[in-house]
């Protein structure tokens, strides 16, 4: 009899946690300015962001935005990035992706430049501390892996920093021509040899 009562007090319990109560939705409801509103931003934001073109300057998106110096990537968005080189990523300039919540499946940072070995080391000791997947590689290379994993449906951010523009090449000044005379003590073989090089 015991488990019996305790069976028909457990019942009860559940039945009157499923008795859900729906407010009225009453016609004359308030519809001026502080109404409370949910927007469902998955729906608002659009299409993903895919970039078409990367050069000194900037970037250029699919939906024809540009983007100019280095940013930070989202899949539907994109937000300036204050850093003015690849050597000056450090703790303070990757702080953003310390406090993304959810974290990203994937991070993705577009260098400018080739750097060397010991850099590469130091830079990927400063991104495991954020604790997410992380591909360092060309800026060139970061946008195509962007483009690839938002085209799946992933969660991946991008920090990308415009290549640096190539250095002009040296132009030397044209040289006029000039006479060439071999030397030789016989009139006749000096003018033999006279040459003329343009």
């Amino acid at each position: 009899m015991n488990v019996t009562s305790k069976l028909y007090q457990l019942r009860q319990a559940l039945q009157s946690c499923r008795n859900l109560h729906a407010t009225h939705i009453a016609r004359n409801a308030y519809e001026g300015p502080g109404k409370t509103t949910v927007t469902f931003i998955s729906k608002e934001i659009g299409s993903r962001l895919m970039v078409t073109r990367c050069d000194e300057t900037g970037f250029l998106f699919n939906t024809g935005t540009q983007v100019v110096g280095p940013m930070v990537l989202f899949p539907r968005y994109a937000i300036c990035w204050n850093i003015a080189s690849g050597k000056h990523i450090n703790d303070a300039s990757l702080s953003l992706f310390s406090i993304l919540e959810p974290k990203p499946d994937i991070l993705i940072i577009g260098l400018d430049d080739k750097y060397d070995f010991l850099y590469l080391k130091n830079l990927r000791e400063v991104v495991q501390k954020l604790g997410i997947i992380t591909e360092i590689v060309s800026v060139h290379n970061a946008c195509t892996i962007f483009n690839f994993v938002n085209e799946e449906g992933r969660y991946v951010v991008a920090a990308l920093i415009p290549k640096k523009a190539p250095k002009p090449s040296l132009k030397l000044p044209i040289s006029k021509s000039v006479k060439q005379i071999t030397g030789s003590s016989d009139t006749t073989n000096s003018e033999k040899t006279e040459n003329i090089t343009n």
